[in-house]
This record gives structure tokens, sequence and C-alpha cells, in this order.
């Protein structure tokens, strides 16, 4: 776990019994809102995708992930949105911290670990998506939650096929940098397997 106060705040209206346990999450990684507070048009698309989904599984956990990269704190203009077009706070976890994806990644998986949740929609852009979803597997394997299944959902980008290539060898180039980053962090105390 990290140091310091938890960079994740959770909000809950009422103490959860075992039976209305939830099993899923969507979650949807930030990215630089305006800096008005507005989210940006790619925070839009990935908000508007989380949104659908939250309709659709109304008994899943939002959480939205991403702290002040630019601007106003990303957690906050996605909760505010969401809540905005009627998703309940209280069903909707904010991490706070995070400013990049591996820190994404790995502050979901710690927030997820304390949840029993089963299964994950994550949201993010086409050509962030698979960096994304290996980091967060790879977050949830170091926290010992190799039962969570992570489901991509990507977010219609509106790239051309060319500039869509150019972004993911971005991803592929950051991708190197944020697995050394993930093996340099400090591991929980898991149980030890016999």
């Amino acid at each position: 776990m990290l140091a310091g106060p938890s960079p994740v705040r959770a909000r809950r209206a009422r103490q959860v019994s075992v039976s209305d346990v939830v099993t899923s999450a969507i979650v949807v990684f930030g990215c630089p809102a305006g800096q008005d507070g507005a989210p940006s048009r790619a925070l839009l698309r990935r908000l508007e995708l989380g949104l659908a989904l939250a309709h659709e599984h109304s008994q899943a956990w939002v959480v939205v992930s991403g702290g002040a990269v630019i601007g106003e704190n990303e957690a906050q203009v996605m909760q505010r949105w969401l809540v905005h077009r009627g998703i309940t706070s209280t069903r909707i976890l904010s991490e706070v911290a995070a400013l990049n994806t591996e820190q994404n990644a790995v502050h979901v998986a710690q927030l997820l670990s304390t949840l029993p949740v089963k299964r994950v929609w994550l949201v993010t852009d086409q050509f962030h998506m698979w960096r994304s979803a290996l980091l967060l597997r790879l977050a949830l394997k170091r926290e010992g939650r190799l039962d969570i299944v992570v489901t991509p959902m990507t977010a219609a980008d509106g790239k051309s096929r060319g500039r869509r290539i150019w972004l993911s060898l971005g991803e592929f180039w950051k991708l190197g940098g944020n697995l050394l980053l993930l093996s340099l962090r400090r591991r929980p105390n898991l149980p030890k397997m016999r």
C-alpha cells in the first residue's frame, strides 16, 4: 500500500450487506480535463461510454480514476459529470491521485482489491486500451486478485488509422517505462501460496 493518506475516496450512503454485494465495476481512466473544469473531448468520449455502461449495468460500481495533471482533478470532473446525468454519487468511487496510466492501474487495483468485484469493464480510448488493460491486469495480479476479469471497452475516438498507429507506437514506448515502474513498486503483503 502507499504511504500517507489513501488516494482513493470512496463514498457510500450505507453499509453494504451480503445480500446486495456488487460484483462488477465500470472503470473509467481519465485524461486531462479542460482548464475550465469541463471534460475535454477525449474525456467526454470515455464518460459517454462509461455512462452507457452504468445505465446498462445498474448495480455496478463506477470507478473514475485520475488526478490533476492539467487544471482540475480528472476524477472530480468525471464524478460531477456522471452525477449531473443521473448516476448516484453512492455508486461512484473516485481515485484522485493518479497522474499517469501506470498510476491509474495501480491505484484502481488497490481499490478493487478491497471490494468483492469479479468483473471490470475498463473504459479508455482505443489506442490506449492495450497498455491500460495490460497494466491493470498486472496491478490486479500484484494485489492477489487473479479472479477479476477485465473486459476492454473502447471509446470511439474518430482518429484515422494512421493516427491510431502513430499513437499506438507511443503507447508501446511508454509500456517499457510503465513495466519498469510497476516492477519497482513495493509489493503488498500477500498470503503465501503453499
